[in-house]
């Protein structure tokens, strides 16, 4: 009894849950919470349709397949889950690197900051308040956007 529910729960996620939420947190990181599970299940739920329709389409591709059988869906969730995760590995990697070339790229190229630590703080002083001023750029004429002030004409009320 307890072994087939803990085997449903498990189904239930590794079918109806995990491939549409690895597809979510591959291509879509902007969404929040609710959004990432709702769409992790109708992704999931499109991954499971493109598999039966894979394994039983026709009796030509049942017949090359094996059909819709238990152990082709296992085999096919396990295969499509298993390509997913390394998708996000090497997605995760390829992000950390980059992360990891601008820490470097930030490091000074020479020895001169490190030989005289108060030309250092001078030099990085300049470039703070390079940066400060670049951030405090104007904002845009915003009049160009605007109508024009038009002129508002009075309705003359008749009395009869």
């Amino acid at each position: 009894m307890i072994l087939e529910l803990v085997q449903i729960i498990l189904g239930l996620g590794f079918s109806l849950f995990i491939p549409g939420f690895l597809v979510v947190i591959i291509f879509f990181k902007e969404f929040n919470k609710a959004e990432k599970i709702a769409f992790s299940i109708t992704f999931s739920i499109m991954i499971s349709i493109a598999i039966s329709i894979f394994f039983g389409y026709n009796e030509e591709w049942a017949a090359k397949t094996g059909g819709l059988t238990l152990s082709n869906i296992i085999l096919a969730e396990f295969i499509v889950n298993s390509l997913l995760i390394v998708i996000l590995l090497i997605q995760t990697f390829v992000q950390r690197k980059a992360v990891n070339n601008k820490k470097t790229d930030a490091l000074p190229e020479s020895n001169e900051n490190l030989a005289s630590p108060e030309k250092s703080k001078k030099s990085q002083s300049k470039t703070d308040n390079t940066e400060h001023k670049e951030s405090r750029k104007s904002p845009p004429d915003i009049r160009k956007y605007i109508a024009p002030k038009r002129k508002v004409y009075k309705a003359i009320e008749i009395k009869k």
